[in-house]
């Protein structure tokens, strides 16, 4: 399923995570496969750089240990995606 995600506040930061696989889940958790792309973000207060280091840096789950990479102004990467 394509999804976009508005704004990266707590919320948009937790299900770009999910939906690239950066929250543990239990093995038994329906949701641990998840088929989710995000095929867009939007985040008001700042460009690509500064949501690609929202979402690197968390203040609670610390960094992610994902390559996260700003394409441009305009875009970034996550893990190559």
């Amino acid at each position: 399923m394509k999804v976009g995600i508005n704004g990266m506040g707590r919320m948009g930061r937790l299900a770009l995570r999910a939906a690239f696989g950066g929250l543990h889940r239990p093995h038994d958790d329906p949701r641990r496969d998840n088929r989710l792309e995000v095929v867009h973000v939007n985040e008001i207060k700042g460009g690509a750089a500064v949501t690609a280091h929202l979402v690197e840096f968390d203040s609670v789950h610390g960094r992610w240990n994902t390559p996260i990479e700003v394409d441009d102004e305009r875009g970034f990467a996550v893990g190559g995606k």
